[in-house]
């Protein structure tokens, strides 16, 4: 009997609330894309705490910060202590474009009250923070060169992608209508669009266009690169078209009248 007794005290002592330290959760993944939310798993170690009775209730655990369209649709748990694993499965209806900048959002478990969660083996609420990112976009930024007068001069246009895709993405190009001649004032560019891809992770890919130096004085004219087609779907553009210009550095002389009306004595 006195062994027995021995054996069940050792099985309850790891639930003492002294027995463990909680640094409240921590979310993997802890940042993600606007367009992954919708039936992302987002989980947490929980192997502090006990489980409650009401453990498939997700409104037992509130989120603060969340724009309009993220919910949970369901709490649930995996394995037993001290090993437990907390999965918050989250539902979005808010598109691909309701976030202009990143976004956390903190998910709060209550260890008390009428919102208790499961009880803590340590006293208080305890929170976690997910960064929701907008969707990549791509853009396109308006460079400028001054001409030359021989030889050639590399004017680079810059298309970014914000933030970087977590998979390939590909956008398209081709040249629009500016005031510079194809062949005169810069190296003719493909016709057909031309395709610029992004490695997941990569951000940024540049258009080298040629321009042709000469002495003749001329207005600025302008090279323009018009983005299109962008790819997965789910990405978009956010700056469709760049202007490079072409700045004129050659001067006129020009005739003083006043030189007419001298005499010479």
């Amino acid at each position: 009997m006195r062994a027995a007794f021995l054996l069940a005290f050792a099985v309850l002592l790891p639930l003492s609330p002294d027995a463990f330290a909680h640094n409240g959760f921590t979310f993997t993944p802890n940042a993600v894309s606007v367009h992954q939310l919708h039936g992302l798993v987002i989980t947490t170690p929980i192997s502090t705490h006990t489980r409650h009775t009401n453990w498939n209730e997700a409104q037992r655990i509130p989120i603060s910060g969340a724009p309009t369209g993220l919910s949970i649709s369901s709490v649930t748990s995996t394995g037993s202590y001290p090993n437990q694993i907390l999965r918050l499965t989250l539902a979005w209806t808010g598109g691909n474009e309701d976030i202009t900048s990143p976004t956390e959002v903190t998910f709060t478990g209550r260890s008390s009250g009428s919102n208790a969660f499961y009880s803590v083996l340590s006293a208080g609420d305890h929170s976690g923070t997910l960064t929701i990112n907008p969707t990549p976009k791509f853009s396109i930024d308006s460079p400028s060169v001054s001409e030359g007068n021989r030889g050639e001069t590399t004017m680079t246009f810059t298309v970014t992608l914000a933030p970087a895709a977590t998979e390939q993405a590909t956008v398209s190009y081709t040249v629009g209508t500016g005031t510079a001649t194809s062949g005169t004032d810069y190296t003719a560019l493909p016709a057909m669009p031309t395709t610029l891809t992004f490695n997941a992770g990569e951000t940024s890919k540049t258009i080298d266009v040629t321009v042709l130096g000469d002495t003749e004085s001329e207005s600025a004219e302008t090279v323009v690169i018009n983005l299109s087609s962008p790819s997965p779907s789910y990405t978009s553009i956010l700056t469709s078209s760049g202007t490079g210009t072409i700045e004129d550095d050659d001067r006129v002389l020009s005739t003083d009248s006043s030189l007419s009306s001298l005499v010479l004595s």
